[in-house]
């Protein structure tokens, strides 16, 4: 965020919204895989995999922890 000079306080804010957004989704991977007690690397990559598709499909943005521009078409 820093190298992007987005440290204004609606960025931070942004970017905390994004979290909890972010850590929703790894909780309902890991509900999807059955193992909902914990979150482990077969969750990230279930969670990376669903964004890369719903990022596809529509403008979906959750930076600054996967920003639009990174999936490739």
């Amino acid at each position: 965020m820093i190298r992007q000079n987005r440290v204004e306080p609606q960025d931070v804010m942004l970017a905390h919204t994004n979290l909890i957004k972010l850590i929703r989704l790894l909780k309902q991977e890991a509900f999807y895989l059955g193992h909902p007690l914990r979150l482990d690397n077969n969750t990230l990559r279930a969670t990376k995999k669903r964004l890369r598709l719903r990022a596809s499909a529509t403008a979906f943005e959750l930076w600054p922890f996967w920003p639009h521009n990174f999936v490739a078409p």
